[in-house]
């Protein structure tokens, strides 16, 4: 008996710290510093390591950092090394996240940020695509899709990406976004135009009306 009780306790004591380290992990990843500029300058030096949290909360969290990172205007005027290094980073938080969550959409397009900044634009356009296929009617994930499918070239992507321009036209939280990447980069507009064609009269209607104020009052992504 009192070996089953050592065991016990033994098993209670490893929770106890297990729980413990779990939980610094999780606070680690709620309070970590997400200013951008402070991200690139240490990534002048190596890539951003991660927590190794658990909860969906934060996998959603660090997921959004890394979209946000690798799609910053920051990661240009840093240079390519510190670029590259973030996506580095993040592209192998994303298999981490992924081998648990493999379905997780956000983790699927943080792969193809990395793998898009790396070059890799068939893998890319294959995690993309992945990303949509697990969260189709998801209005903030396919405003950030469509933001790397502008940068890749959305006709290579096909319908994934037609799918995301007609459910953020349709939503009017994420239409707006849309219009201003019509307006910011004048190369996807023909597409865009298909794209969305098929919308009923009154969203594609508000839809060209914000084309037209955001046109007149100047659009950056």
């Amino acid at each position: 008996m009192k070996f089953y009780r050592h065991v016990l306790i033994a098993v209670a004591a490893l929770s106890v710290i297990f729980s413990g380290y779990v939980a610094r992990s999780e606070l680690k990843v709620m309070v970590r510093d997400r200013d951008e500029v402070t991200a690139f300058l240490s990534a002048l030096q190596s890539s951003p390591k991660f927590e190794d949290a658990m909860s969906h909360a934060s996998y959603v969290r660090q997921m959004t950092h890394c979209d946000d990172l690798m799609s910053s205007v920051s990661g240009v005027l840093m240079g390519p090394e510190a670029l590259s290094n973030i996506a580095h980073g993040c592209l192998e938080r994303a298999q981490q996240v992924l081998r648990s969550t493999p379905t997780m959409s956000l983790a699927h397009l943080v792969k193809a940020d990395a793998q898009y900044i790396n070059g890799d634009n068939e893998l890319a356009i294959a995690a993309l695509q992945v990303s949509q296929q697990t969260a189709p009617a998801e209005g903030w994930l396919a405003t950030r899709r469509i933001r790397l499918a502008i940068k890749l070239g959305p006709d290579d992507l096909g319908a994934s990406a037609v799918s995301d321009a007609r459910l953020m036209v349709q939503d009017r939280v994420y239409r707006p976004y849309l219009a201003r990447y019509f307006v910011a980069t004048p190369e996807v507009q023909n597409w865009v135009i298909g794209a969305v064609s098929e919308i009923n009269g009154r969203d594609l209607r508000l839809f060209y009306d914000l084309i037209k104020d955001q046109s007149l009052g100047g659009a950056a992504l």
